[in-house]
């Protein structure tokens, strides 16, 4: 089958992952053609083996795909007449999708969610097109136990990645900038409850791209909230900022104990189900989502609390983590009270990448 991917897949973001898995599991079967990658060198974060397939697939002319099979953002759609029109739609927002995406939807054959509040979202804002609900790909061969050095293009783990090594329990957040609310309240249980002795809190937070000129601000987050919980004596905080691949980012979860998901959004992305993949404890919310994987993960309590910012499109709910839930999560995620194996097994069976591609061309 001849498969138009449109989407970027050198970048160390969920999308790029999402297509690099796709584009792994469909080489030997099926025809690619990709288009919205990235041309800054930087932005390469493929392992070597796989850039000549890249290269090609981005040069290739492909003017009757069988499939259109768009990634991005609905601003980037690409829409062919005669092929399948099928976009992947992360809204997670539960409210009301603007009017501009419910008319790019209804111009595609089918429309592709990761969840059911996405699915409700869509349906109410008018789109008719076909919506199915599939889950994300995931490297299931990359994302587990890995030791020494990986080939990647323009990257080294053995320099740039964290070493496997434990010291003490250690705490990951990571997210978009965009949740610094949660990202807030969650700082603010780890510096107010916990000590220098008890674990560390590595802090990987992001705007848009993740660059070392988001330093500064994430710094003076971390002492705001150090000096209004008064954490004289709280965990030390390393900030991450830098460009990870997948290979290093599943270092990083290696070296760590318990991972929080700081959106206040969707209980489960690509950031919340890698790291159970390599025996790491995840705490984030319960939904009709995540139910599906409660053995192995740490539920949080929270409260929705209401969001404006003018726009009406964008009115929503958010939620806002409880600080006792979430302090009895983190000791239970730390303590190891839950086995992640039989998670693992299922996450692998239903993100087997193959199986997805196989659900989305059917």
């Amino acid at each position: 089958m001849k498969i138009h991917m449109a989407g970027d897949i050198n970048s160390p973001n969920c999308i790029s992952s999402r297509c690099r898995a796709l584009f792994k599991a469909g080489l030997n079967d099926h025809e690619f053609k990709i288009s919205n990658i990235k041309p800054d060198a930087a932005c390469v974060m493929l392992e070597s083996s796989l850039l000549e397939e890249v290269q090609k697939s981005c040069e290739t002319q492909m003017e009757a795909p069988d499939v259109v099979l768009n990634m991005k953002d609905h601003s980037m759609w690409t829409l062919n007449e005669k092929s399948k029109n099928i976009a992947w739609v992360t809204w997670g927002k539960q409210g009301k999708v603007s009017e501009e995406l419910a008319n790019k939807c209804n111009h595609m054959q089918t429309i592709v969610v990761t969840s059911e509040e996405d699915m409700r979202a869509l349906d109410m804002s008018g789109v008719n097109t076909e919506i199915v609900i599939i889950d994300e790909p995931k490297e299931t061969k990359i994302f587990g136990k890995i030791n020494g050095t990986i080939d990647i293009a323009n990257v080294t783990v053995e320099e740039n990645g964290l070493p496997i090594k434990q010291k003490k329990k250690a705490v990951l957040l990571q997210g978009r900038i965009s949740d610094e609310r949660s990202i807030i309240e969650c700082l603010e249980v780890l510096c107010s409850k916990y000590k220098e002795e008890d674990l560390t809190v590595v802090l990987r937070v992001y705007k848009n791209t993740m660059g070392m000129q988001d330093d500064l601000e994430i710094a003076g987050i971390v002492n705001q909230v150090r000096q209004r919980t008064k954490s004289n004596g709280g965990p030390k905080i390393s900030i991450m900022t830098k460009l990870l691949a997948d290979e290093e980012l599943c270092m990083l979860y290696n070296s760590v104990d318990a991972v929080i998901n700081t959106s206040r959004l969707t209980s489960l992305e690509q950031i919340t189900l890698q790291p159970v993949l390599s025996s790491c404890h995840v705490i984030t919310y319960k939904d009709s989502s995540s139910h599906r994987y409660e053995k192995g993960l740490h539920f949080m309590q929270s409260t929705q609390v209401p969001f404006y910012d003018g726009n009406q499109c964008n009115d929503l709910w958010l939620r806002s983590p409880n600080q006792r839930s979430l302090k009895q999560c983190i000791d239970q995620a730390l303590e190891g009270t839950k086995s992640t194996i039989e998670t693992a097994q299922l996450i692998e069976k239903n993100c087997d990448p193959s199986l997805v591609l196989s659900d989305i061309l059917c």
